[in-house]
């Protein structure tokens, strides 16, 4: 499968929270699947003993993480089944327009406490060479919001260059301000929404 087709399929199972189903579309889909977990584990609060991609929570649409109709997001959990069993964190899918080439999808890890545990790049469309250095693979630089949360003041989330804390990918400031934009709608979400994220009984 050709990387856009398989792209496509990606985003589906994220935007949608489901797998299509058409039979012969079975063996990409549980491609796609595979890859989407992988993605989510990369980013979700550690420590869990439960599977994130299996503990879903359908939330409402939401402007701000760029979520048009309801979607989903992905809970980790510590002492599942137990009395002590608790909601450690989520992973919100996010989409931003504010892209140099048009739209960014992210995933973004939370913790209980508010804080980034990882963030990664789905899809995009911005220069090679330049906007892609937002993917894991081809740099670092998106690791640099690991840690960070509500602690930071509201100035701190931009640009070195526009008085914040994050530095700027070389030759992609729009693309970089984008990220740090969508990365800090994410963790505003799960602080105006922390009784529904983390009750372990919401569906």
């Amino acid at each position: 499968m050709c990387p856009a087709l398989r792209r496509r399929f990606l985003l589906a199972l994220l935007l949608a929270g489901t797998l299509l189903a058409a039979p012969a579309l079975a063996a990409a889909q549980s491609a796609d699947r595979a890859e989407l977990h992988r993605q989510v584990l990369a980013v979700a609060p550690p420590g869990h003993d439960n599977d994130p991609l299996a503990d879903t929570l359908t939330l409402p649409a939401e402007r701000r993480l760029g979520q048009r109709t309801d979607f989903v997001a992905w809970r980790t959990r510590s002492g599942t089944g137990t009395e002590q069993e608790r909601v450690t964190g989520v992973v919100l899918p996010v989409v931003t327009g504010r892209g140099y080439g048009g739209e960014i999808v992210l995933l973004v890890g939370i913790d209980h406490e508010g804080r980034v545990t990882g963030a990664r790049v789905l899809h995009h469309q911005e220069s090679p060479g330049y906007g892609d250095g937002i993917e894991i693979t081809h740099d670092d630089w998106i690791r640099q919001f690991e840690g960070r949360g509500l602690e930071d003041q509201d100035d701190a989330w931009a640009l070195r260059s526009d008085g914040g804390d994050f530095d700027t990918l070389s030759g992609a400031t729009v693309t970089s301000r984008a990220v740090v934009h969508a990365v800090y709608q994410a963790v505003l979400y799960v602080e105006r929404h922390r009784e529904r994220l983390l009750d372990p009984a919401a569906r």
